[in-house]
């Protein structure tokens, strides 16, 4: 994996597909915070999440309760593991 941050979505869609492809296949979860008018978000976080093997993204506006909907999003995520087992 990359010690650097990448600058760039392409990047970050090519990480997560390295991910899912490993041995012990590693899963991307996807949450972006965001202002309602960034028109570049959601498919961009689409992309990643496909990518990641999730297929969605949890977007959360950054006017609304952002804390509430982050612990929602990590509640759901926390559900979708519950099968996951370490090797």
């Amino acid at each position: 994996m990359p010690t650097v941050i990448p600058s760039h979505i392409d990047e970050v869609v090519q990480i997560a597909k390295r991910g899912v492809t490993l041995s012990t296949p590693i899963t991307a979860y996807v949450i972006g915070l965001f202002a309602p008018d960034d028109e570049n978000a959601l498919p961009n976080l689409l992309k990643i999440a496909a990518a990641g093997g999730t297929e969605q993204s949890f977007i959360i506006d950054a006017t609304a309760d952002v804390g509430a909907k982050v612990q929602s999003a990590l509640a759901a995520i926390r559900a979708d593991m519950q099968d996951c087992k370490a090797p």
